[in-house]
């Protein structure tokens, strides 16, 4: 079973060419901008979210697998919450999650969280390359150490870390390790991860995006995507 918003449903055929021969059907529920594990609040996404629940109960699938570009999970801690355990978002995922869990009877898969596009530069690629920019120069980042830690900045391409992505990879990774044995995940920031710059990079070297204008893979991302996918699908 797929299950998640639009990221989901653009995932959903590689999923099927890759999974397909093992399964007897694949079902889908997708809902525009609606995170499974929480109400997106932007979109006012309650009632789909009462819906991915009840499509679960219904199907009570082998296999699950969910997923959506954060939303309401990337954004930040309440100003009086200093300790994450205390989340209120994080515990309506959880209990979303321990939901799905009761009726899946062999594994849940979850697209992990991954640094946002921005969207106003990725339309812009061509624009960049035109201007002989190199793919290094687009995606570099700046790093510096402040206390032994490393910091990153993206200059163009990649949103900054601080702007959801942190908050949304802690709060997914406490999922994933409550969850146990029973969950893994799909990884894009392992799947479009440059050595180079040991970060990732959203768009290849003659300047063609990994995204759509609407924070889609393009065709030429899914197939990088896909050995990926069909390894999952390998040791289902």
């Amino acid at each position: 079973m797929i299950l998640g918003s639009s990221t989901m449903a653009n995932l959903a055929p590689l999923i099927q060419d890759e999974c397909g021969a093992k399964a007897k059907e694949i079902s889908q529920v997708t809902f525009p901008f609606c995170e499974p594990v929480f109400p997106t609040q932007s979109w006012h996404c309650t009632k789909q979210f009462g819906e991915y629940r009840e499509a679960v109960r219904d199907e009570k699938p082998d296999y699950l697998i969910i997923g959506g570009r954060f939303n309401s999970m990337g954004d930040p801690l309440a100003e009086n919450i200093t300790n994450i355990d205390f989340d209120p978002i994080l515990a309506v995922a959880k209990d979303q999650l321990q939901e799905f869990m009761k009726y899946v009877s062999k594994k849940i898969i979850l697209l992990h969280a991954f640094p946002r596009p921005v969207i106003e530069e990725v339309e812009k690629l061509a624009q960049h390359f035109r201007e002989k920019m190199t793919p290094a120069e687009i995606d570099a980042s700046l790093n510096f150490i402040v206390f032994y830690q490393v910091f990153r900045f993206q200059k163009l391409v990649v949103d900054s870390f601080e702007n959801g992505y942190n908050i949304a990879k802690q709060r997914y990774d406490i999922l994933l390790k409550e969850c146990g044995a029973k969950c893994d995940y799909i990884d894009y920031t392992k799947i479009f991860h440059n050595p180079k710059t040991n970060t990732v990079r959203y768009f290849n070297d003659i300047g063609l995006s990994y995204f759509t204008s609407g924070l889609h893979l393009t065709p030429i991302a899914l197939e990088i995507a896909r050995p990926d996918i069909k390894e999952l699908c390998t040791k289902l």
